[in-house]
């Protein structure tokens, strides 16, 4: 309830109302599939077993089917259940793709 949701536009701040009707309405498009599969990731747990940053790389069709999306996650035990505390997504595109859209803007 008292999470930070920013959408993949910079004037996208929502509450997680927002989030959860956009996520609805979604959901009512049969034609919008989420469906991915990731093609990497990489889980770091602390010293002391108590938390972890979980990094993960992915396409999803519907975003990009060139782009790759990252998302990265802070999970930390609480009540002896990994829990999910931080988590964010990001389009990573490949360096010699982020020139071509860099040139693209400029036009």
């Amino acid at each position: 309830d008292d999470g930070l949701f920013l959408g993949t536009d910079p004037d996208e701040f929502w509450s997680k109302q927002r989030v959860l009707d956009e996520f609805g309405n979604m959901a009512k498009d049969s034609a919008i599939s989420w469906d991915f599969e990731v093609n990497k990731r990489e889980i770091r747990i602390s010293q002391d077993g108590a938390m972890a940053i979980v990094a993960e790389q992915y396409f999803i069709p519907v975003i990009s089917k060139k782009i790759s999306i990252r998302g990265v996650s802070h999970a930390r035990i609480i009540d002896g259940q990994w829990k999910i505390d931080f988590y964010s997504w990001s389009l990573v595109p490949s360096n010699a793709d982020l020139i071509k859209m860099n040139m693209a803007l400029e036009q």
